[in-house]
């Protein structure tokens, strides 16, 4: 089941990472967020937006 989800699942990320740019310290990381301080450590796709941004 792991080997399926994983295979499922690494087009999805690799897709996902060409069409954003890390943004660790940029908008995202200036955005309050709810519990941002209290919550376990994200994943690696937390930090990436889009390029250009939307608005």
């Amino acid at each position: 089941m792991t080997v399926l989800l994983r295979n499922a699942l690494e087009p999805l990320d690799a897709l996902f990472a060409d069409l954003t740019v890390d943004d660790t310290d940029g908008p995202l990381g200036k955005e309050p967020l709810p519990g941002k301080d209290a919550g376990p450590a994200h994943g690696w796709w937390w930090n990436r937006r889009p390029d250009p941004l939307p608005w």
